[in-house]
């Protein structure tokens, strides 16, 4: 047991510093990573739970943070610049999240089908004013005249 203990006070110094790093380095690409997955998503549906996950993020930067400061691998400055700004990128993910519910736009999934079939519909009004036949794409036989 004691050789464990020995073991244990030579190894731990560093374990935790590597989780550290390893965690410093992970939370905040999880935040992003998270952002732009949700982002891809293409509506907001299915946008603001990826949000809300990478603010939780932000929690867990600032857990680190905490722990980091307390192992004396941060001075107080850095660690109040640092907490600062995920208690800020936090507050950000918070009002857009509210900014998205409050909103009546669905995203991009829903928006662009939309905005395709009005452009369609566009073209076609020019072409048939100016007399110009559109290409038949809908495999069906055009009207022979």
């Amino acid at each position: 047991m004691a050789s464990i203990r020995r073991l244990d006070r030579g190894y731990l110094p560093v374990i935790m510093d590597w989780w550290i790093r390893f965690a410093g380095l992970g939370c905040p690409s999880c935040l992003i990573s998270n952002i732009a997955e949700g982002f891809e998503r293409g509506s907001t549906t299915e946008f603001i739970p990826f949000l809300h996950i990478a603010k939780g993020s932000c929690g867990e930067v600032r857990a680190q943070l905490a722990i980091a400061s307390d192992q004396g691998h941060l001075t107080l400055s850095d660690y109040d610049r640092l907490h600062d700004q995920a208690r800020r990128v936090s507050g950000m993910l918070s009002n857009f999240i509210a900014h998205l519910q409050a909103t009546d736009y669905q995203g991009e999934k829903f928006a662009r089908p939309r905005r395709l079939a009005a452009a369609d519909t566009r073209l076609a009004d020019l072409c048939a004013r100016h007399g110009v036949k559109l290409p038949n794409y809908d495999g069906q036989a055009e009207d022979s005249k």
